[in-house]
């Protein structure tokens, strides 16, 4: 497993080499791109509708619920690339709409945080904006929720 330290290193190697680490928000589907997966949106039927999204490795694609929010599918595809940096090119993936505690799932996820907005950035937007919820997410793109979870994450409220 990854240690927090390691997995930010991650996030700024994979920023520095696609050149988007100014960028906000995120561009999250040219980063998929620059890992040579493309991003499909499908309507789930039943039997997958908790299914937030997956990668598949065969087809390089990372599939994105379109019944999901806005910030839901950008924090999905996060996660997913957070997967494929951390766990590999060759082992697929599902992400659940519910947590399962699975220690790639949380390590993705933190992965995810981390991309989308990235700590030092998240720091100097949190001070810029004096602490302004929903100007911050949507500088980064996320919902309010993310927001507060990175400032509680972070020690800043």
């Amino acid at each position: 497993m990854f240690t927090e330290d390691e997995i930010k290193q991650r996030v700024a190697h994979l920023l520095a080499a696609t050149g988007l680490a100014a960028v906000f928000p995120m561009p999250v589907e040219k980063i998929a791109e620059h890992l040579g997966f493309e991003c499909h949106y499908y309507i789930p039927d039943e039997d997958i509708n908790d299914i937030a999204g997956a990668v598949s490795h065969s087809n390089k694609k990372i599939y994105v619920n379109q019944n999901n929010s806005y910030f839901q599918q950008r924090q999905c595809i996060a996660s997913k690339i957070g997967h494929l940096v951390l766990h590999g090119t060759d082992q697929d993936y599902i992400g659940y709409l519910h947590y399962t505690g699975d220690p790639q799932e949380r390590a993705a996820k933190y992965f995810a945080y981390n991309l989308l907005m990235p700590e030092i950035i998240f720091k100097q937007k949190w001070q810029e904006t004096r602490q302004d919820i929903n100007q911050l997410a949507q500088f980064f793109g996320v919902n309010q929720l993310m927001v507060i979870d990175r400032a509680d994450s972070l020690n800043l409220r």
